[in-house]
């Protein structure tokens, strides 16, 4: 075998190897456990590494034993070093789960973690990797609740500089109504919604409220009446508004869906190099009553997030309707259409394509400069070695 093809062959495995990083590791089985199951509302399974790595279950496969038919692999998924992550039913697996089901992670035919549901509802297993600390009170702020809409929803932001675990949290109305939290991180500065029959079992209603607790000590706690409420149901504490002096074009439509059976849905897009917060942003449709504002929302430079009916506004859209979305008077942007317009197999209506970095590709990664280096140090040693031979032969 000549010398060309053996470093062709050693770049080869180079490759290999590193995309093999990302899959999921037999080796890995100690660190991963079944911390939770949930099978009432919306089921989902929580999954928590108890090393000080990270750990991917990329291609592991789950089975639920009621119906050993119910298989499926895990798409691309990291779980952080001492953390967890939620798997949702319709979203990272689609078959149901019910009491004395099993719930089993594979990987390569190494059972990584099984655990069985005991009763409806949520079944936990030991305490994960980190749970909430009383400490943390001052760093966390309840920002709005969202009564009356499908689902109910509160959203919760951490004020602080470092990432905050509230898993092991206990959250209640003012009825007395309560749920645990068996997983649940913020990260700094950042803000997490939680959703009711995913996070919470219980409604909001008009006259209520919501707190968090951690053991005896309250988190954060707000209560309203229905005479505080806007007129989609929501109210806000302390929101943070958005800009109208954002520059024209900053903020744009890219794209509506309009389906009742999918879910309507709008995407909207930020062209600019800097983050843009929608926090305080109204939307509406051709109906000026159905005003709706949006919470806890920002877009990354040069990208997009999807606004979904029934998480992020509740009215719905029709074949002939409209689209704005607008801040303290300044509309960012206002999209109409009617029923010709749409694709008829989709009722899709594209407006828009989404921004495009600039940057974007143009810079690796360092797992791509690393890559990138390895090789060329092979090829180097490689034509070395090719003119020694060279001259050895001569």
């Amino acid at each position: 075998m000549s010398s060309l093809v053996r470093i062709i062959i050693i770049c080869i495995f180079s490759l290999v190897a590193y995309h093999a990083q990302s899959q999921c590791d037999p080796a890995d089985a100690a660190s991963i456990d079944i911390y939770a199951i949930n099978t009432s509302n919306t089921d989902y399974v929580v999954i928590c590494n108890n090393s000080t790595e990270p750990v991917s279950l990329s291609g592991m496969i789950m089975i639920v034993d009621s119906n050993p038919s119910n298989v499926e692999t895990i798409g691309s998924l990291m779980v952080p070093a001492e953390s967890c992550v939620r798997l949702v039913r319709g979203v990272d697996f689609d078959f149901g789960l019910g009491s004395g089901d099993s719930f089993t992670i594979s990987c390569e035919g190494t059972t990584f973690a099984s655990a069985t549901a005991s009763g409806g509802g949520l079944t936990t297993f030991g305490a994960p990797p980190q749970s909430c600390n009383a400490a943390d009170a001052s760093s966390i702020s309840i920002r709005a609740a969202f009564t009356g809409n499908n689902p109910d929803r509160v959203t919760v932001c951490n004020t602080s500089s470092s990432e905050v675990v509230l898993s092991g949290a206990v959250v209640s109305d003012d009825g007395g109504n309560m749920s645990d939290i068996p997983f649940l991180t913020i990260p700094a500065n950042g803000c997490v919604t939680l959703l009711k029959d995913l996070d919470f079992d219980f409604g909001l209603g008009g006259d209520d409220g919501f707190t968090i607790a951690c053991g005896a000590t309250t988190l954060d706690s707000q209560s309203w009446t229905s005479a505080d409420l806007r007129p989609d149901g929501s109210i806000s504490f302390g929101t943070i508004p958005c800009d109208p002096s954002l520059a024209a074009g900053s903020v744009f439509i890219s794209s509506i869906v309009v389906d009742s059976t999918i879910i309507d849905q709008v995407v909207v897009c930020n062209s600019s190099a800097s983050m843009v917060s929608l926090d305080g942003a109204e939307i509406v449709d051709n109906q000026p009553s159905q005003v709706e504002f949006l919470v806890d929302l920002s877009i990354e430079p040069f990208s997009c997030i999807t606004l979904i009916r029934e998480v992020h506004f509740s009215f719905g859209l029709g074949t002939e309707d409209s689209f704005t979305i607008s801040c303290m008077g300044n509309v960012f942007d206002m999209e109409s259409w009617d029923e010709d317009e749409l694709n008829s197999t989709e009722a899709f209506l594209f407006v828009e394509a989404p921004p495009v970095d600039p940057l974007a590709n143009k810079i690796p990664t360092m797992g791509e400069w690393g890559l990138i280096s390895l090789s060329l140090l092979i090829l180097i040693v490689g034509a070395v070695k090719l003119r020694e031979e060279k001259f050895s032969v001569i």
